[in-house]
């Protein structure tokens, strides 16, 4: 069976900060819901959902398996894939007899491949608990059904925890009903009180009234990605009531003063830095040279993160990070107004990095990002056989559906592997009718491209007509 492309920090617990404010009560229920099947943490971004799941890993009795979810992992293969490596590296020898089925080139219904993993799960003794963070970012209907299929059915020794800015298409409904799901959502999540006095003054190390403390835990409401980005902003004023008083929580508001009052005084080399990297979903010091032409990257990131600059280290050797979400997009919304020409050169050095790592998740998306049709069938011919092999056929059809006719007339085996792939992954007619419409069209084009080289020269001859990897 071949090896997936796994990325470690994907199913790496992040790392607990040394100076956090204990949320005891909320550790409290996470260790009581462990008695239900399903914790669900739902509030959007900035609430601390990722950082109270990862402190109460780091103190938990039971094993914890832990998936970092991305928009790459739409694809049934990936995401069980990751699933399992999870729990495998928590200490539970499961999924060879999934893992097979998924990478079998022959398809496979979920539920059947997935029953496998769950009866090996209920022979274990030792309680498991698996975290699927950012699970917003799964889209893929048949996901959602299969884990709900697992739900249903799961061992009484695993805990499933699911963290996500928008609630999950699940039942949960009946879960509640049931009494099977315990819910944290953004009133439990926001700071109140003594939490947001010590992450104020101990975690952001200010100095504040208990009045100023608690305007801004109004202004905030208890947002705590609001209260970092106020405390920075405050930093450089010396007049700390008036910039609360002026202070508000609106999100757009707040994305304003990071761009004026966090970014602009910063170095103009770590701005550069800041602005470059900002592409990148994830980073380490090779691809941010890559980029930025930065040889000191490393010791940049590791002073970028020691300032508070919302850098979140994703291992505990502090090689891979990423930025917290919201300022990233403030980053790259400053990117594209100051410098939108180097933001296309910037995704492709990302992906032409990526496919010297032979990531193709991670090459394809930053190719997509290009617009450059021709680069993204030229770094998708590559990985073909690679996704047939690892039977990630779902994927390989998404890619290569995203890529107009016509460049698909110029790479003929990206439209022979669509074809293929599709009458393997649904072999009977009445499936999937929409994207049977799609093919009907590749397969037109394909048939009018044969007609007009059966008046070549060679092909009167009896030479070969089967389209090759370069024809254009």
């Amino acid at each position: 069976m071949p090896e997936p492309d796994l990325l470690v920090t994907k199913f790496t617990i992040p790392p607990v900060r040394s100076t956090l404010v204990q949320r005891l009560r909320l550790l409290d229920i996470l260790d009581q819901s462990c008695s239900v099947p399903l914790t669900l943490l739902s509030a959007s971004a900035g609430f601390g959902k990722t950082t109270l799941l990862s402190a109460w890993a780091s103190q938990s009795t039971r094993q914890v398996a832990w998936v970092t979810l991305d928009d790459q992992d739409n694809d049934p293969t990936c995401f069980w894939g990751y699933v399992i490596t999870a729990l495998r590296k928590a200490g539970s020898s499961v999924g060879e007899a999934t893992l097979v089925m998924l990478h079998s080139p022959q398809s496979v219904k979920l539920p059947v491949a997935l029953t496998a993993l769950i009866n090996e799960l209920a022979a274990l003794a030792q309680d498991t608990a698996l975290v699927l963070d950012d699970y917003h970012l799964i889209r893929e209907s048949a996901l959602h059904e299969s884990l709900q299929f697992v739900l249903d059915h799961l061992p009484a020794c695993l805990h499933l925890l699911l963290a996500s800015r928008s609630d999950p298409p699940l039942a949960l409904a009946r879960l509640r009903a049931k009494g099977q799901v315990v819910e944290i959502r953004e009133p439990e999540l926001r700071l109140r009180g003594e939490e947001a006095a010590r992450f104020l003054t101990e975690v952001m190390d200010l100095s504040l009234s208990e009045e100023e403390i608690g305007r801004l835990e109004q202004r905030t409401e208890g947002w705590i990605a609001g209260l970092q980005l106020a405390a920075l902003s405050m930093r450089r004023h010396a007049d700390v009531s008036a910039f609360i008083q002026a202070f508000t929580g609106s999100h757009r508001f707040i994305l304003d003063y990071v761009q004026e009052e966090i970014l602009e005084p910063l170095p103009q080399k770590q701005q550069r830095f800041l602005l470059q990297t900002s592409v990148l979903d994830r980073m380490n010091a090779e691809i941010c040279q890559a980029l930025t032409g930065e040889p000191a990257s490393q010791a940049i990131l590791e002073e970028l993160e020691r300032a508070n600059l919302f850098l979140i280290p994703l291992d505990e050797e502090r090689r891979w990070y990423r930025f917290h979400t919201l300022f990233r997009e403030v980053l790259l919304a400053r990117l594209q107004a100051t410098q939108p020409e180097q933001v296309i050169r910037l995704h492709r050095e990302a992906a032409l990095w990526y496919q010297h790592q032979e990531w193709p998740h991670e090459a394809i998306p930053h190719a997509l990002a290009t617009q450059d049709a021709v680069f993204v069938a030229e770094l998708l011919e590559s990985y073909i056989e690679r996704l047939s092999r690892q039977g990630e056929l779902q994927t390989l059809l998404a890619w290569i559906k995203l890529l107009p006719l016509e460049v698909l007339r110029a790479h003929p085996r990206l439209a022979t592997s669509y074809i293929l792939a599709f009458n393997v992954l649904f072999p009977f007619s009445h499936q999937q009718q929409e994207e049977r419409a799609y093919l009907h069209q590749l397969r037109g084009s394909g048939e009018a491209r044969a007609e007009r080289r059966s008046d070549h020269p060679d092909a009167r001859r009896g030479g070969p007509l089967a389209p090759s990897a370069h024809d254009s």
